[in-house]
């Protein structure tokens, strides 16, 4: 089986010339693919996040079986439970259910973060420089 590997970016939905937003944006699921996406393309004034992007193809995941291995790196920034706040890079909270740390969380760069580790089969965080409470694994 061959490997793919797709970088995705979002363009600004304030592009001057709003060709952007005339435009439609999907991101599929595919067999043994690696999708790169930056946490840049989530968030305020993004396409993907106002055309709901990353819920459609998490939904597409789930919905045909797919397994997500989500990684993130520079995972020394952040890495606060959700409830913190202090950085877009939240973790998801085992103890407190989705839906209400969804519900709670305002930030389109944290959501983004929650979406993709709640779907995510298996997480690895990489980073230069560890920190905090997590095992690493060297």
């Amino acid at each position: 089986h061959s490997i793919s590997i797709e970088l995705q970016e979002s363009p600004s939905s304030n592009y001057k010339s709003n060709k952007a937003k005339d435009q439609h944006f999907q991101i599929l699921a595919k067999q043994n693919n690696v999708l790169i996406l930056g946490t840049q393309s989530f968030g305020k004034g993004r396409i993907f996040t106002e055309q709901g992007i990353i819920n459609s193809y998490l939904s597409q995941i789930e919905n045909e079986g797919y397994k997500l291995v989500y990684i993130r790196d520079e995972a020394h920034i952040g890495g606060e439970a959700s409830g913190k706040y202090k950085s877009s890079y939240v973790d998801l909270d085992e103890d407190i259910d989705f839906k209400v740390q969804l519900a709670n969380t305002k930030k389109d760069e944290q959501r983004f973060e929650l979406l993709m580790q709640n779907a995510a089969h298996f997480i690895i965080k990489m980073t230069a420089t560890p920190k905090g409470k997590n095992d690493l694994i060297q």
